[in-house]
């Protein structure tokens, strides 16, 4: 398991230099990049008929900036690239100068996202978690401060599901978790939407339906629930209080009185004990993967209802690049845990109504895996 080192330096880098390295790339040479450019300047002007083609940025200019020394850019040159870009959606009008390399704006340039959501059939209604739909909400929001144009859509997953039904091509959201699909967040761990469960199968090499050769001992982190998920059956997410014994006694203790649940990271016990009658320590986990089709798979998972939506108010703070895929295959798995401290809940001020909380961190990450990095 690789532990990507926090960095005290500002990760951003302009966003200019990113989107003219793109243009550079699809047209093939700086030459090429510099007559794209006076042409794109040409439309906007009316050239004395007969007029040669004038090179308002020539190519040496262009590999200095791609190599960093922005610092030669003057206004006029500015604008020249404003209406060249602005063709491609990359404006420097639409967007902050300056982006980070992080998950959000991966997610935002995907154009694309779809949320799932799990959800528990009462009578004729579907019901929906309250932490899971402020989650949705919050990432929408921070998702759309990225860049225009990002379209949502919504999928409700059942929790009523066996392990035998989620081996049926009749359920509905299937077709999403296969490598053809689209960009996925989902929100909720695989104890409460089966959907969780196929795709971090998916996203550490394992199959996202039925039983596949994952091996627990080769996974960095597994959750110990009080209350085992009905069905998920063999997963090798999934270990129980036994397994930890050797770790904690008395946190394996607490799950086996249904008093907590147990994110362990390798050698390390995190212990949750928030219920909406209890405050406390609680934890969240992010993985993130960019698929072998260029889309991005985010799971947004926490072990209390409440972690869920804090983990989705901090995917914010993750500075992950998502290298882009060239051979067809998965990047590596980003993840990270997110702590929050939730005060003892009143009847003044109940749980539900929280929306901030004493502390909201990143706890650990972000980390990355590769097989056999375990």
């Amino acid at each position: 398991m690789a532990t990507i080192p926090p960095t005290r330096e500002d990760p951003s880098e302009l966003r200019l230099v990113r989107a003219l390295r793109e243009r550079k790339e699809r047209v093939g040479s700086y030459s090429a990049l510099a007559r794209a450019i006076a042409l794109a300047q040409r439309e906007q002007e009316t050239p004395a008929k007969g007029s040669s083609l004038v090179i308002p940025i020539d190519r040496r200019k262009l590999r200095r900036v791609l190599e960093g020394e922005v610092d030669s850019l003057t206004v006029a040159d500015l604008r020249v690239l404003d209406r060249y870009l602005e063709v491609f959606g990359e404006g420097l009008a639409f967007y902050p100068l300056f982006e980070k390399p992080a998950l959000l704006q991966s997610l935002a340039e995907c154009r694309l996202v779809n949320f799932l959501i799990g959800s528990r059939s009462f009578e004729l209604r579907q019901n929906f978690s309250h932490w899971d739909l402020l989650g949705l909400a919050e990432m929408q929001r921070l998702i759309q401060q990225c860049g225009t144009g990002v379209r949502f859509d919504i999928r409700e997953v059942s929790e009523d599901m066996d392990d035998k039904k989620l081996l049926q091509r009749s359920v509905r959201w299937r077709s999403l978790v296969q490598e053809a699909g689209p960009s996925l967040v989902c929100l909720g761990s695989c104890r409460t939407i089966p959907a969780a469960e196929s795709m971090i199968r998916a996203m550490f090499g394992g199959k996202p339906f039925g039983k596949d050769s994952l091996r627990k001992e080769e996974l960095p982190f597994h959750f110990v629930w009080s209350r085992k998920p009905a069905y998920v059956a063999d997963s090798p997410f999934h270990i129980v209080s036994d397994e930890i014994k050797h770790l904690d006694t008395a946190a394996a203790r607490q799950v086996e009185n249904g008093d907590a649940s147990v994110l362990k990271l390798g050698d390390r016990v995190l212990v949750d004990q928030v219920t909406p009658k209890r405050g406390g320590e609680a934890y969240g986990i992010c993985v993130a993967q960019r698929r072998g089709n260029g889309q991005i798979w985010v799971l947004v998972a926490g072990i209390a209802g409440v972690a869920t939506y804090v983990t989705a108010k901090q995917t914010k703070n993750l500075a992950i690049h998502l290298p882009e895929v060239t051979d067809g295959k998965p990047s590596g798995v980003y993840w990270s845990v997110v702590r929050v401290k939730v005060p003892r809940p009143t009847a003044r001020n109940p749980l539900w109504g929280i929306r901030d909380f004493p502390e909201e961190s990143i706890f650990d990450g972000p980390n990355l895996w590769t097989p056999g990095s375990a």
